[in-house]
């Protein structure tokens, strides 16, 4: 028998013990939403526009937008990381601009064949092997082994 509060303390702190047969750790689709989709939509929108205005800040005034980036938005980064990790996965615009077919609803949603699923990494393992490195010797034309990154 437990004393009152000390439940629910247990639970505030390590969430409640799951029924024997339900996953311990939850997907994160069937987490409590604390704000609406359209908010995390908006906030998305906002944060692939200021990127944008990023790096177009940087052919219009490079110096201002290095100032931006490496003083003030690095710096806040590790600290959105450590105190509310999940808020950068659903407000990061590399993330957004990946999920906009699927959120606007023009994707193809193809599934690879599963010769290409079984050999994924060799196939990533090996178009990384001959892919250029930009400005080591061999990604110039001049170069005998155009191409490789190997020695």
């Amino acid at each position: 028998m437990t004393a009152p509060g000390v439940t629910e303390l247990r639970n505030l702190l390590i969430g409640p013990i799951p029924a024997p047969g339900q996953p311990v750790f939850r997907n994160y689709t069937e987490l409590p939403r604390r704000l609406p989709t359209a908010v995390w939509r908006a906030v998305r929108v906002i944060s692939v526009l200021t990127y944008a205005a990023l790096v177009g800040g940087l052919f219009i005034s490079p110096a201002g937008a290095l100032f931006a980036f490496f003083k003030i938005i690095v710096p806040l980064l590790p600290i959105v990381f450590f105190v509310t990790p999940g808020m950068w996965r659903n407000i990061c615009p590399l993330a957004a601009v990946n999920q906009a077919p699927r959120v606007l609803g023009f994707t193809r949603a193809l599934t690879p064949p599963d010769w290409m699923r079984r050999h994924s990494f060799v196939i990533a393992l090996g178009l990384s092997s001959v892919s250029p490195v930009p400005g080591s010797p061999s990604s110039t034309p001049a170069a005998g082994r155009r191409g490789s990154c190997w020695p």
